[in-house]
Formats: structure tokens, C-alpha cells, sequence
């Protein structure tokens, strides 16, 4: 069961690097969801942890042993999604963050005066952050947290329904 956990993570990273991949060979990568690109993975690991507490868990099944299938296949999902992101921002697309900086840059130039210095330094504090290391560290630690919540939701409603239907 271990196993098939560890491969449902592999394929929902697998599926999202594909999705980047798509969205930019066919140049898309700067309008399709641009402030949520990770939308559609999020779909998918949620999808697949449901499979995982559902399916995958051995049986007697327990919220626990639910909740331990869900991480699993989030953990795995997590770091190769990370790898990927690392990967596709310093190799596929390295001028990503470049291009998304500018216009950002040119947002901030259209606010008001009083407004706009400190919108400025602002940025140029933040985007620091956005870069292929930063990013897939952030990658890494928020789809860690949706698949910690996404389990206990998961493992526990999983489990308040099977005892319903067994009354």
C-alpha cells in the first residue's frame, strides 16, 4: 500500500510539471492563472489523497492509518513538485521572475506619488524571495501544510461517514 501512496505523489508531481511544461511551450505561462498557478496541482493532490485515505489505506482502516496515507502521498507530491519548480525556474524558464518583476515594477509606477515610494521599496525588499531556490522552498512548505490539513479533513470525515453508514 506504501507503494502505491508513493506513486499517486509521483504522478500528481509528474502531472504538474507536465502542466508547466504545456503552459510554456505554448506560451501561456504568464496568463493562465497568473497569481495562482498552483491551482491545478492543488486540485490533483487534493483528489489524490482523498484515493489515498479512501483506497490505499490498509484495512482495519483508523483516522490515524487515514491520515498517514494522506501525508504520505502529500510528502511525495511535496518534494518532487519542489525539484520540479526548482528546475523549471532555473532551467526551462529562468527569465520567469524577471518578467513578472517588470511588470509588477510597471504596476507600482502607475500609483499615486505618496503612494508609490513605499510600494517601491517595498518590492524591492520582496523580490528577493522570488527566486527558483525561494520559490520552490515555498512550494515545498505550502503544499506540505495543505496535505497535513487536507489529511486530517480527509481521514476524519472519512471516518464519521463510514460509521454512519454502518448504524
Amino acid at each position: 500500500m506504501k507503494k502505491n501512496q508513493a506513486l499517486l505523489g509521483i504522478y500528481c508531481a509528474i502531472a504538474y510539471f507536465a502542466w508547466k511544461l504545456a503552459l510554456y511551450y505554448t506560451a501561456h505561462q504568464y496568463d493562465i492563472f497568473p497569481h495562482f498557478p498552483v491551482v491545478p496541482l492543488l486540485i490533483v493532490l487534493g483528489l489524490a489523497i482523498i484515493y489515498s485515505v479512501t483506497k490505499l489505506t490498509p484495512e482495519p482502516f483508523t483516522p490515524i492509518e487515514g491520515f498517514k496515507s494522506g501525508v504520505r502521498t502529500g510528502l511525495v507530491t511535496a518534494v518532487l513538485t519542489m525539484l520540479c519548480v526548482y528546475i523549471y525556474y532555473s532551467v526551462v524558464d529562468p527569465s520567469f521572475f524577471a518578467v513578472q518583476n517588470a511588470e509588477i515594477r510597471a504596476a507600482i509606477e502607475a500609483f499615486p506619488e505618496a503612494e508609490r515610494q513605499e510600494a517601491l521599496t517595498n518590492f524591492e525588499n520582496n523580490k528577493k524571495m522570488f527566486q527558483p531556490f525561494n520559490y520552490s522552498a515555498m512550494t515545498l512548505s505550502g503544499l506540505m501544510a495543505f496535505s497535513l490539513v487536507f489529511s486530517i479533513i480527509t481521514a476524519g470525515l472519512y471516518e464519521m461517514f463510514r460509521k454512519f453508514n454502518t448504524i
